[in-house]
């Protein structure tokens, strides 16, 4: 047959679709509203715990995690269910060790729910690991997760926003909370690991002293691009910051585009159109360099 013939049997199934629906019901996505994004009262999250406990008491504790994730995710008509059994995943996941698991359960929460700070989750969270870690191999992971979740050493020089910190995030008392917590634990782990550890708390509280340090210069820049994203100084000193301290190019470049800086600009524009020829590539990065040494 002719495709002409098959286009024409496809536009007549998408213009009965839509009266079939009117006729015969179809599903629709139910829009959450405001009062369903809130985080439920400490009264209504009581209630529902205890009502979620008495439902899987006879589980098995190290199944808990588990289920509480899953019908958490699962639970898509009663808000306060789905915090508490989010929550509990999390809690318990924690407790258990189980560090991936509690973070989902946090990622759901933050999803879920408005007001959510995820980053202070998580940290709480590896407080709870160091809490349950008994052997020198739990003390150290717990001290690469705390260091992980401050700050992300740069593998080739560039960061991207899908690598969140604490320090990203500009959260630098909860950084040091993490940073007093790994000191501790590195500690406790085995002999052979001590050394490794200790330089690598060492050099991740420098640099976060090193960007807190500058942060406070250019908080007012950040603050001013929430009202005015296109003020073009505040771009400027707010874009060299999290290029250059925080190693965070693809959230910066767009930023030092509208700049005030016209050299940086026309740069920053180049490297966002991402050249893909040799010469152009290389006459980026000469750019660059001549830019870095000219003060």
């Amino acid at each position: 047959m002719s495709s002409a013939y098959w286009r024409l049997r496809l536009l007549r199934f998408f213009l009965v679709l839509p009266i079939l629906c009117l006729t015969l019901g179809c599903p629709v996505a139910k829009k959450e509203t405001k009062k369903e994004r809130e985080i439920p009262d400490a009264e209504a999250q009581a209630q529902k715990e205890k009502e979620i406990d008495d439902l899987f008491k006879d589980k098995e504790p190290e199944d808990l995690p588990r289920i509480y994730f899953e019908k958490g995710v699962q639970t898509k008509d009663d808000p306060v269910g789905r915090f508490v059994l989010l929550r509990k995943s999390r809690d318990k996941a924690a407790e258990a060790g189980e560090k991936d698991r509690a973070y989902q359960a946090v990622d759901e929460l933050a999803k879920s729910f408005d007001d959510i700070d995820a980053m202070e989750m998580k940290k709480d969270v590896v407080l709870k690991l160091a809490k349950a870690a008994k052997t020198p191999d739990n003390y150290y992971d717990v001290t690469n997760d705390a260091l992980e979740l401050i700050y992300e050493i740069p593998a080739v020089g560039r960061l991207t926003a899908s690598n969140p910190t604490l320090v990203e995030s500009d959260k630098y008392e909860a950084a040091d909370v993490l940073l007093n917590l790994a000191e501790d634990t590195r500690k406790k782990v085995k002999t052979e690991d001590l050394k490794d550890l200790e330089a690598k708390v060492s050099f991740v509280r420098r640099k976060v002293q090193e960007i807190e340090n500058d942060f406070k210069g250019v908080k007012e820049a950040r603050d001013t691009l929430e009202t005015k994203p296109d003020d073009k100084d505040a771009n400027l000193a707010w874009g060299k910051f999290v290029c250059t301290m925080k190693g965070n190019w693809d959230k910066g470049l767009p930023m030092l585009e509208k700049s005030s800086d016209k050299d940086l600009a026309l740069i920053a524009k180049t490297d966002l159109d991402k050249p893909t020829n040799g010469d152009e590539q290389v006459k980026l990065g000469d750019k660059w360099w001549e830019l870095a040494n000219s003060g």
